[in-house]
C-alpha cells in the first residue's frame, strides 16, 4: 500500500505502469502463468505498447462500464499447464473437448460474457486458466465457503505450498515495484519471448 501511495503522489506517474506493476508483477516476471487485468478503456492501447516486446499474450475477456478486463499469459506456460493429466482432466468434466489454449479461452470467454449478464453459472475454469491447482478449483466449487486459507485465490488443498507461493508473489511485487519507482521501465522489467 505504501508503494502504491508513492507511487499514484508522483505526477510523472503513468497509471498503466502503475496498474501493471502493482497487479501484475509475477506474471510479468515470468514467476505466474496469468493474470487477469482491468484497465479504463481509454488505456488499453498504452497497456499493448508496453507489453509489446514481451512474451505476455493479451486476450480480451470482456467490456464491463468504461473498463476492459483482458487475460494476460504467458503462452508456453499456460499450454503446459493446461495439458497436464489432472488439469485436462477438470476441463473436460467442465465440457471441454479440446485443452488448447485458443479454444478453451474461447469458450471461456463466452461462459465469462453470460455470467457476467446473468449473473449465474460462473465458469469456473477461470481459476486453471488462472494456474491455480485444480483441487483449489475443485474445492471451490464444492465447498466455496470452507477453504483452508485465502490469498490469491481459496486454498482447499495444499496449504504449506500456497503459502509460499504466496509469499514469493508479495515480495515479487513489493521488489519490482521498487524497482519500477526507482526508474526501470516495465520494459526492462518484463521477462522477453
Amino acid at each position: 500500500w505504501k508503494i502504491l501511495k508513492q507511487m499514484s503522489m508522483e505526477e510523472s506517474t503513468d497509471q498503466v505502469e502503475v496498474e501493471l506493476a502493482m497487479q501484475c508483477a509475477p506474471l510479468i516476471t515470468g514467476m505466474k502463468i496469468s493474470n487477469l487485468f482491468s484497465i479504463r478503456l481509454d488505456d488499453y492501447k498504452a497497456m499493448y505498447d508496453i507489453l509489446e516486446n514481451s512474451c505476455i499474450s493479451v486476450y480480451q475477456m470482456g467490456l464491463l462500464d468504461s473498463r476492459v478486463l483482458f487475460l494476460l499469459y504467458q503462452e508456453k506456460q499456460l499450454t503446459s499447464y493446461l495439458s497436464r493429466k489432472d488439469v485436462a482432466e477438470l476441463l473436460t468434466r467442465f465440457g471441454y473437448a479440446n485443452v488448447t489454449p485458443d479454444c478453451i479461452l474461447d469458450t471461456c470467454r463466452r461462459r465469462y460474457q453470460k455470467y457476467m449478464l446473468e449473473k449465474k453459472d460462473f465458469p469456473h475454469e477461470l481459476g486453471l486458466i488462472l494456474g491455480y491447482p485444480p483441487e483449489d478449483v475443485e474445492g471451490f466449487i464444492e465447498n466455496s465457503h470452507e477453504c483452508k486459507m485465502s490469498g490469491f485465490w481459496k486454498v482447499y488443498g495444499d496449504v504449506h505450498s500456497a503459502e509460499l507461493l504466496f509469499n514469493k508473489y508479495k515480495k515479487c511485487t513489493k521488489v519490482y515495484c521498487e524497482q519500477w519507482k526507482n526508474g526501470k521501465t516495465i520494459e526492462r522489467l518484463t521477462v522477453k519471448g
